[in-house]
């Protein structure tokens, strides 16, 4: 099975070839790709555009995302043929040679949302998603576009759970090193999607549509 990695990134060329890497390093097939998602109005766009030749596994969509959500659902129309669709991200890490075929086998016999632990809130919410192509199509987008920048993962779940697409795989195969964790600090693009006001205004749309969908 053909995994495509979807991968939004702005400001952080460094992190974004790192993770990448570490994809490369781990994974035990070939049988992959990356689908970039990069803004034109990106001032760290050309630092990506120096490297890019360095991994022809990565495809890039140009663009310029109106918020987190946005980067991630677009340019999505021309994606090619994958059977898994991972969205990844430069704060998540592989860890384990061989990730790739834990991914595939638990994709076997299974069409829907697939949860690996992170490290630190593992079983509480999906903060790596993983979709079979069918209920991937089945939605038409990876997190539902109402959402601006939080509160995305938290739906995902709880619709794949309602629609009894949710599968849990009790296995660590990735770290999220979120700042929130002690990796780092956070930055200004961090900052910026992770702000009160946008947090107040996502979970307000959690609550609309749970309604709406009578959970």
């Amino acid at each position: 099975m053909k995994i495509a990695y979807i991968f939004p990134s702005r400001e952080r060329p460094e992190k974004f070839f790192n993770t990448i890497d570490t994809i490369k390093c781990f994974s035990e097939s070939d049988n992959y790709f990356v689908w970039a998602k990069m803004d034109d109005n990106d001032p760290a766009a050309e630092k990506y555009k120096e490297r890019l030749s360095e991994y022809p596994e990565v495809s890039v969509v140009w663009g310029e995302s109106k918020n987190k959500v946005d980067a991630i659902n677009r340019g999505l129309g021309n994606i090619p043929p994958f059977d898994i669709l991972c969205l990844h991200s430069d704060d998540m890490f592989f860890n384990s040679y061989g990730f790739d075929n834990d991914i595939r086998e638990a994709f076997k016999e299974f069409n829907g949302l697939v949860h690996f632990p992170d490290g630190h809130v593992n079983e509480r919410l999906i903060t790596y998603p993983m979709m079979h192509r069918e209920y991937y199509k089945s939605l038409g987008y990876i997190y539902h576009p109402d959402f601006l920048n939080v509160y995305c993962d938290n739906f995902q779940m709880l619709q794949a759970q309602m629609l009894g697409k949710y599968k849990f795989v009790n296995k660590k195969i990735l770290e999220h090193r979120h700042p929130i964790w002690g990796f780092g600090q956070a930055d200004e693009l961090l900052k910026r999607t992770e702000n009160p006001e946008g947090y107040k205004k996502d979970h307000e749309t959690f609550l609309r549509l749970k309604q709406e969908h009578g959970w």
